[in-house]
């Protein structure tokens, strides 16, 4: 077994042979990482003009949206604000046309209803004057034939009252040759042949059933 002070002396040897493979690999490796370094740089430096060229691309392309989704949106929005406008003008056009259309109508029944009134009005009032005139002339004949019959009627009453007073007159004539035959009965037969004595009845005249007719008016 190794004593102390030759394990201490084989632990610096190691160590000063490590630091020399350490110095020789470092000089060694200088120019390797001096290059590496350089790489590494100029890939830092290329990485972030890289990333700066994609970020100015970003936001260029992140601007060219925003522009044209604006520009987009504004034409949507004047796009549809004009179609409204045409659409409300359209409405507007057709509702001014059915609101004249309307209107012509209303205008066209009350004319037809006006002058189907006014006709109503004058076949009512041509009726009315015809039913008039029929009045008129129905009252005309019974008129006529009111003031014949009544002519008629005074005819016929006169004539009745002439034939009443010649029943009368020869009533009393009758009335009168009874009483002279009577008195001639009661006188004496003479010697002479007698002659048939007529004898009037010695009842009046029967009347019955002829009343006296009033008198004309």
């Amino acid at each position: 077994m190794a004593s102390f002070r030759e394990q201490m002396q084989q632990l610096a040897d190691s160590i000063s042979r490590t630091r020399t493979e350490r110095k020789t690999f470092v000089a060694k490796n200088r120019k390797s990482r001096q290059k590496m370094a350089v790489e590494v740089s100029q890939q830092r430096e290329t990485t972030k003009r890289e990333l700066a060229t994609k970020s100015r691309t970003l936001a260029k392309s992140l601007s060219d949206f925003n522009r044209n989704n604006q520009k987009s949106v504004a034409r949507t929005l004047k796009d549809t604000r004009q179609g409204r406008l045409t659409m409300t003008r359209s409405m507007k056009h057709l509702l001014r046309e059915e609101i004249s259309k309307n209107t012509r109508n209303v205008a066209r029944l009350l004319r037809q209803s006006n002058s189907d009134r006014k006709r109503n009005q004058r076949l009512r009032m041509r009726e009315g004057s015809l039913t008039m005139q029929r009045v008129k002339k129905q009252v005309q004949r019974i008129r006529t034939a009111t003031n014949r019959m009544t002519r008629s009627l005074s005819n016929d009453r006169y004539e009745a009252r002439q034939i009443w007073n010649r029943l009368q007159l020869g009533t009393s004539a009758s009335r009168t040759a009874g009483r002279a035959a009577e008195s001639h009965a009661e006188l004496p037969p003479s010697n002479s042949s007698r002659s048939p004595v007529l004898l009037a009845p010695t009842t009046p005249l029967s009347m019955s059933g002829l009343a006296i007719p009033p008198s004309p008016f």
